[in-house]
C-alpha cells in the first residue's frame, strides 16, 4: 500500500503550519521596532549633560503671512512678550522659556 501527499500537505508536515510561521514573522516585525527605538532611547538618555543651562522649547505655529497675517502676527508677538515676562521673573523652575516659531 502506497501513500502519497501533495505539495502542499508534505511541505506543511516538513515546515509547519503555514499559518504559525505567518504569526511568528509578523511578531518579529513587530517587536524588533520596538527593541530598537527602547536603544536609541537609553542610549540617548545615557550622555546626557545636564550641566549646561538647559531651556523649556515651546513650539508656536502661527499664519504669518497671507490672510491670516493680521491676527497671526498680533497672537505670535502676545506670545513672545509672555515668554520675556516669564525669562524675566526667572523662567519656569529656574529654566528659560524658548520659542519657535
Amino acid at each position: 500500500m502506497e501513500i502519497r501527499m501533495n505539495s502542499y500537505e508534505s511541505n506543511r508536515n516538513v515546515h509547519g503550519s503555514a499559518g504559525n510561521n505567518l504569526a511568528r514573522g509578523r511578531t518579529l516585525w513587530f517587536a524588533l521596532p520596538m527593541v530598537l527605538v527602547t536603544i536609541v532611547v537609553t542610549i540617548g538618555c545615557e550622555g546626557r549633560d545636564t550641566t549646561e543651562e538647559e531651556v523649556y522649547r515651546v513650539g508656536v505655529m502661527e499664519s504669518l503671512t497671507g490672510l491670516g497675517e493680521t491676527y497671526g502676527t498680533v497672537a505670535s508677538n502676545a506670545k513672545r512678550m509672555a515668554a520675556d515676562e516669564i525669562n524675566a521673573t526667572g523662567g519656569i523652575d529656574g529654566r528659560k522659556l524658548e520659542l519657535v516659531v
